[in-house]
């Protein structure tokens, strides 16, 4: 996965690059910007609270506008995200909290609600929607007296040991399916400003470490001490709960980026005959 990680990395460069240098870039075409904001996530630590726990989130874009409705952009964006049972009493026996980092490389299709030009004096704002697809890099972990350890080399559902030897450890890298709205206007004849809000579905149910059961009892005396801790936090009956729920493998995680953009377009080559901002 780390493989497709970067193959994915470098198709979306090279797609930019050929794109920006195989069209003659009118007035209003090619845009690059800077993104800061929050991330959260949604999964078995947060299964119904939007925006709990969001962490601070930032990235850059790419955008080739096609026609005053149409565009295509490239993004990378970098967010952490974080969840901990303590906040929902219905899950504070549990006692499981991670944090994780997000690293996300993404190509998506922006479509305009009214008609919308960067720079753009009368056609100068719109709300907007948007999907795509990316792929990012995360690492869930997890704190003990102060330290911090990656949770998936512990293998905290028996991951990686014999007795559970049908449970293999789970990739750090997994793919994303995103959508969202958001609403830009013109603050000059270079620079655009993007409200915008995206929720990602994946492929992976482990962006929290938290899948399916408790390991089994001989899974967990292969673990190390430090896995074994990780692996049951539980308030009471710790340590006793194996092969007992622990998440819930049906569904997968969620993670959401939201902020705002500051865009620059490129100098003009070819004038649009639309007005612009003096």
């Amino acid at each position: 996965m780390n493989f497709l990680f970067k193959s994915f990395l470098s198709t979306v460069i090279t797609a930019v690059i050929l794109i920006f240098t195989s069209i003659k870039a009118d007035a209003q075409r090619h845009e690059f910007g800077v993104f800061g904001g929050g991330s959260f996530y949604m999964g078995d630590l947060n299964p119904i609270m939007p925006f709990l726990s969001s962490r601070p989130a930032f990235g850059g874009l790419y955008r080739l506008n096609f026609d005053k409705h149409v565009s295509i952009r490239a993004n990378v964006l970098r967010g952490y995200v974080k969840g901990d049972d303590a906040l929902l009493k219905f899950n504070a026996e549990r006692n499981l909290s991670f944090k994780s980092s997000i690293t996300e490389i993404s190509g998506q299709l922006e479509v305009n609600f009214k008609p919308f030009l960067p720079g753009d004096k009368k056609n100068k704002k719109t709300p907007y929607l948007f999907g795509g697809f990316g792929v990012f890099k995360f690492n869930p972990k997890a704190q003990i007296d102060g330290e911090w350890y990656r949770l998936q080399p512990l293998g905290t559902e028996g991951q990686g040991t014999e007795a559970q030897a049908d449970r293999d450890k789970y990739s750090l890298t997994a793919f994303s399916i995103l959508f969202g709205m958001g609403y830009k206007m013109n603050l000059t004849k270079r620079l655009t400003l993007c409200f915008e809000w995206g929720m990602r579905t994946t492929t992976t149910d482990y962006l929290d470490d938290v899948s399916t059961t408790y390991p089994s009892q001989s899974a967990m005396g292969e673990m190390n001490e430090v896995a074994r801790i990780l692996s049951d936090r539980s308030l009471t009956n710790q340590g006793n709960n194996a092969t007992y729920q622990r998440g819930n493998p049906s569904t997968k995680d969620w993670y959401s980026f939201a902020g705002i953009y500051l865009t620059y377009r490129l100098k003009d080559r070819v004038k649009y005959s639309c007005p612009t901002y003096n």
